[in-house]
């Protein structure tokens, strides 16, 4: 077996292969040991306080945490991502205090990043449309990044149609991007 197995087996006491814990750990270590890795992800939020959004503006997600192998540009809110290889992005959040409680609504959808609506972003589906009555949705989408423009290898979230404003709450919205392996 690799070293990762002949470690793991060490600092576990197992013996044999038989075990549960030993099957899984030959097939995890197997895989390693291979040079096969986790695709790459990474996940940001908004943590700062409450910021009022409109059409045009930019999801200002500002914190990061569990990333791999993907870089999440903080000060201009993007994901850069590499050509060639095709990710899911995830978006999810909560919008209140709508300027018009009535027929307030913000649609948000994946952007390039000069604020592009990326091909397959679901606008306008009913997912990432946030209005008073259901403040909370979500956008997502499989991008394959192409080779040849810069502006397309970077994604953000971005507010492209909306009816006023609404306030973004500190810690209820995030994005998730997780390469597909293929």
């Amino acid at each position: 077996m690799g070293k990762l197995f002949d470690l793991a087996k060490g600092l576990a006491g197992e013996k044999s292969l038989h075990g549960r814990f030993g099957r899984w750990i030959q097939a995890v270590s197997t895989a390693l040991d291979a040079g096969s890795a986790t695709p790459a992800f990474g996940i940001a939020k908004k943590g700062a306080a409450l910021d009022v959004i409109g059409q045009g503006d930019t999801i200002p997600l500002d914190l990061t945490g569990l990333t791999r192998g993907v870089t999440y540009d903080v000060a201009h809110f993007l994901w850069v991502l590499t050509p060639g290889k095709t990710y899911l992005l995830h978006g999810e959040g909560y919008f209140d205090s709508f300027s018009d409680p009535v027929n307030g609504f913000l649609d948000v959808t994946w952007v390039d990043a000069v604020g592009t609506p990326l091909v397959g972003g679901g606008i306008n589906s009913p997912e990432n449309r946030f209005a008073p009555g259901a403040q909370s949705g979500s956008v997502s989408m499989v991008y394959t990044v192409p080779y040849g423009s810069v502006a397309l290898t970077a994604a953000r979230l971005d507010c492209v149609l909306a009816n006023g404003t609404a306030g973004m709450v500190q810690g209820f919205f995030s994005s998730t991007v997780v390469e597909i392996p293929g």
